[in-house]
């Protein structure tokens, strides 16, 4: 069982603020892309472990792998980022 949506949201909210306000780097690992990606200035894709795509939390908000397969959508099939796209 999870925390209420809305202190999630407060939680990350805190955390941003934090960011901006006082500089503060926050590594930040979290299961919920849609709320990580909301928040977060940068993202790595991990996939068993392994660094699969990174880049700015908006460019990835954007794509249409990431919004499918870890935004509400399918398994992700195997081997599915090219190496290229890893960073």
């Amino acid at each position: 069982m999870g925390l209420a949506p809305l202190i999630v949201d407060e939680i990350f909210g805190a955390l941003k603020r934090l960011n901006r306000d006082e500089g503060l780097s926050i590594l930040v690992a979290e299961q919920n892309s849609a709320v990580a990606l909301k928040y977060a200035d940068r993202a790595i894709v991990l996939e068993n472990g392994k660094s699969v795509l990174e880049g700015s939390a908006a460019d990835l908000r954007q794509r249409d792998d990431i919004k499918t397969y870890y935004l509400g959508g399918a398994p992700l099939p195997p081997q599915h980022f090219p190496k290229e796209a890893a960073a």
